[in-house]
């Protein structure tokens, strides 16, 4: 028996309920494309950043922890930086429903206050 942990969980689901709902689509990723996403380190150039930063984190996600968005979030030189927390969310739960709402609502308020 395999014991999936509750994150995992929801973002399997989010997969199955797209594959329903979109057939067609066959979600492929080349090999060269993860290497170099694994490589790939935003905190490294977050240090230059100098404009305002809005960082949005999913308290449950197993695709990117919330401990590298906070870290990222640390790491950004600008001195207008924000931090939201989803806290209940997985990864992809912030792209629908209440998650999506309140997300969407703090990003707008962002940008009018930011740009």
């Amino acid at each position: 028996m395999i014991s999936l942990s509750p994150p995992t969980i929801c973002n399997s689901a989010f997969f199955e309920k797209v594959k329903g709902q979109y057939p067609e689509m066959d979600i492929k990723i080349p090999f060269l494309t993860v290497m170099e996403t694994l490589q790939y380190k935003p905190a490294e150039s977050a240090a230059k950043v100098q404009c305002p930063v809005l960082i949005v984190i999913a308290g449950q996600d197993s695709v990117n922890p919330p401990e590298q968005g906070k870290a990222l979030y640390d790491a950004v030189a600008s001195g207008t930086k924000e931090l939201y927390e989803e806290a209940d969310a997985c990864h992809y739960d912030i792209y629908e429903g209440a998650f999506f709402e309140r997300v969407a609502a703090v990003q707008t308020q962002w940008f009018k206050k930011h740009l």
